[in-house]
């Protein structure tokens, strides 16, 4: 940059094909680690929900945080049931739920439509 050179201590460089795929790859890590309820992550975006009576928010980021200290997550919590994600705003909508399956299996028989 600017006719100088910088070396490379940590990480992948940015723009190289093989960047990609060890982010991937070492996210998933923590993916299968640290599992909340929700998780839905685009590059280095994550939206995740969870029931912060079971797990304080605060203690999951410190934990993914000491884990690596070059890398640092940080989070942004709801407001008014809002909260903005890449380009779209998620509300949390408590109304108008549907009912859930009940796992019923009606059996019916199987009429072919022409018999041969």
């Amino acid at each position: 940059y600017n006719d100088e050179y910088f070396q490379q201590h940590e990480g992948t460089a940015m723009g190289k094909s093989l960047s990609p795929f060890s982010a991937n790859l070492f996210m998933s890590k923590f993916e299968t680690e640290y599992f909340p309820r929700v998780w839905f992550r685009y590059v280095d975006d994550i939206f995740a929900v969870f029931d912060t009576k079971a797990i304080s928010l605060d203690n999951f980021v410190a934990k993914l945080n000491n884990r690596f200290p070059t890398i640092k997550f940080t989070y942004e919590v709801e407001h008014n049931e809002q909260l903005p994600f890449l380009d779209v705003l998620v509300i949390r909508n408590n109304e108008n739920k549907k009912a859930t399956a009940t796992l019923k299996i009606y059996s019916q028989r199987f009429t072919p439509p022409f018999s041969t």
